[in-house]
């Protein structure tokens, strides 16, 4: 599924900033790991949550469909 692709991405753009790659200071590594939180999805490319909402996930599928996964 493209969403474990999505948080692999995440968690490797998190991790090359706590190792100084993205910067000159290196950092002690944090402990990461990934949660599924949908099923169902159709080959989505972005997921994001709106600034102060902990409610909801906007899932984007490539063919343009935008599926909001609501966490209550």
């Amino acid at each position: 599924m493209k969403l474990n692709r999505i948080l692999l991405c995440s968690v490797l753009a998190v991790s090359a900033g706590s190792f100084g790659w993205l910067n000159s200071t290196v950092a002690a590594p944090a402990p990461f790991g990934t949660v599924r939180v949908a099923f169902g999805l159709n080959r989505p490319i972005f997921a994001i949550a709106p600034p102060g909402d902990t409610d909801r996930l906007f899932f984007v599928e490539q063919r343009g469909v935008i599926r909001i996964l609501d966490l209550t």
